[in-house]
C-alpha cells in the first residue's frame, strides 16, 4: 500500500512537471540571445541559442544576419563546423583609426551536427555602434538537411508572438568608464 501511494504521488509530480514543460515549451523553442542587452558603443560577445533541430532532424547550418551598426564581427570557432562570413557595404565608421565602409553582414556555420534533442550557443563578438534604446533583430536561418526554419518574423509589441520570431536584444546606456565592460 505504501509503495502504491508513493508511486501515485510520484506520477502526479511527474505529470505536473511534464505539464509545466509543455506549457513552457513555446518560449524555450525559439532561437534566442541569452544576454538580452548590450551597452551602446561596446564590444561584446552575444550568443545565438539554437534550442533544437527541425522536426526531429539535426541542425547542420546556422546563418545569422548582422544588421547595420554592428561592426568588427568575429564568429566563434567551433570544432567540427566550417565558419564563413560575408561582407556587405555599410555607412562609414571608424575602427582603430581607419575609416571603413564594409562590415560582416552574414555569419554562417555549416557542416557540423547539432542533434535535435540538444541545444548549442553560436557566438559572435562585435562592436555595437547603436543608440541606447534600440531594439535590434538578428534574422537567423537554421537548416537541417533539406528542412529549414527561418527565424525572421518581426515581434510587434501588443501583437501575438509569431511562430518563428526574430531573436532580438536591447541596446542600453553606454558603460561608465572603468566599470569593466
Amino acid at each position: 500500500m505504501f509503495h502504491s501511494l508513493r508511486a501515485r504521488r510520484g506520477a502526479a509530480v511527474l505529470s505536473a512537471s511534464l505539464l509545466t514543460l509543455v506549457v513552457a515549451a513555446p518560449a524555450l523553442g525559439h532561437v534566442s540571445i541569452p544576454e538580452g542587452d548590450v551597452h551602446a558603443g561596446s564590444t561584446a560577445v552575444i550568443h545565438f541559442r539554437i534550442p533544437h533541430g527541425c522536426d526531429g532532424a539535426s541542425t547542420d547550418t546556422v546563418e545569422i544576419q548582422l544588421p547595420d551598426g554592428i561592426v568588427g564581427a568575429q564568429p566563434e570557432y567551433i570544432p567540427g563546423w566550417t565558419v564563413e562570413t560575408e561582407m556587405v557595404e555599410s555607412e562609414p565608421y571608424e575602427r582603430f583609426g581607419e575609416t571603413l565602409t564594409e562590415r560582416v553582414g552574414v555569419v554562417r556555420w555549416s557542416g557540423g551536427e547539432l542533434p535535435d534533442f540538444a541545444f548549442y550557443d553560436f557566438a559572435v563578438r562585435a562592436t555595437f555602434l547603436l543608440d541606447e534604446g534600440t531594439v535590434v533583430g538578428f534574422p537567423v536561418v537554421q537548416r537541417c538537411g533539406e528542412a529549414e526554419v527561418a527565424w525572421i518574423e518581426p515581434v510587434v509589441e501588443g501583437q501575438e508572438e509569431p511562430e518563428h520570431p526574430t531573436p532580438t536584444l536591447m541596446v542600453i546606456a553606454a558603460a561608465e568608464e572603468g566599470d569593466g565592460h
